[in-house]
């Protein structure tokens, strides 16, 4: 018995021994059993859960957690924030992007902050922390600027 996966609404298992196992969920993340007590190892990205983008920069959230931005003029890959999104939101060139934690999923993760960062870095440039029952952060949109976010 695990009551800490990390995934919520799993749905699919399978295993070959009882060290040696996988679990699906339905945002088509795939969580390697094996990886429990360390960090979380997924097989799979899951569904995007949310698309943000400008000139510059677009950003993906995806089901297994972590944020992917790529640069928009040659769709490579440039970095990947590790924070589980289900709302994203960026400025006019995409530099900047503001990640509402999974609202997916309240009764798995109460935590609603939203944090704003900073591309290509991904540093972390604010915070404002949220939490399930207290304050329902679902939803918001930032401005083209990225100095207003409603």
């Amino acid at each position: 018995t695990y009551n800490a996966l990390p995934y919520a609404y799993l749905s699919n298992y399978a295993a070959i021994s009882a060290t040696q196992w996988l679990v699906g969920n339905d945002d088509g993340v795939v969580f390697d059993g094996t990886s429990l007590g360390g960090k979380p190892r997924t097989l799979t990205l899951g569904a995007a859960w949310s698309i943000a983008g400008g000139t510059g920069f677009v950003s993906v959230a995806t089901a297994s957690g972590s944020i992917f931005y790529f640069n928009a003029s040659n769709n490579t890959l440039a970095g990947t924030i590790d924070f589980s999104s289900s709302t994203l939101s960026a400025s006019s060139d995409g530099s900047v992007v503001a990640a509402v934690a999974n609202s997916n999923d309240a009764q798995y993760e109460p935590d609603r902050t939203l944090n704003i960062y900073s591309l290509p870095s991904g540093v972390l440039r604010n915070t404002f922390p949220y939490s399930y029952p207290d304050s329902n952060l679902y939803h918001m949109a930032m401005s083209g600027s990225a100095n207003v976010i409603a």
